[in-house]
């Protein structure tokens, strides 16, 4: 199986990918992570402040801000 780009080390390894945009395949958690801020843009109506994505990772910071920008 192809590993998550989300982080070097998954722990436990993650037994299925989830296809969160076209040819983009996450783990479990950073599709859940993804779709959540992208939830937060559309509650923002934009970019959501920094208290709100503090708590997200840089890797799907950057890949929602290339979705909704």
């Amino acid at each position: 199986m192809i590993g998550c780009p989300c982080t070097s080390k998954h722990v436990p390894k993650p037994v299925a990918l989830v296809e969160v945009e076209p040819g983009v395949w996450l783990c479990p958690t950073s599709a859940v992570n993804f779709k959540q801020l992208l939830i937060e843009y559309d509650t923002h109506r934009g970019t959501p402040p920094g208290s709100v994505t503090k708590h997200y990772s840089a890797y799907i910071r950057g890949l929602a801000s290339t979705v909704k920008v």
